[in-house]
Order: structure tokens, then sequence, then C-alpha cells
């Protein structure tokens, strides 16, 4: 399994704050995104 590294959480927090601002075209990347971190999470 690959390991996620910091840089690619920080750039999705920072896509989060992004989406947050009303940038609705991000919203699809950002769940997206958040999908396959739970899932790897809920893997362990």
């Amino acid at each position: 399994m690959l390991k996620i590294p910091p840089t690619f959480v920080f750039i999705c927090i920072e896509m989060s704050a992004i989406a947050k601002k009303g940038k609705d075209y991000v919203k699809p990347l950002i769940g997206d995104e958040l999908n396959v971190l739970s899932l790897r999470h809920n893997g362990k």
C-alpha cells in the first residue's frame, strides 16, 4: 500500500479551503479525495 505524503494532505486541505470560498468546480475534486482518504483510513 502506498503511503500518503504530507504534501498531498496539505494540498487537499488547501483545496478544501478554496472550495469553501465558493469555488464550486473544486468541490467534486475534494469529495473524491475525501472518499479516497476515508476509504484508506477505514481500510487499515
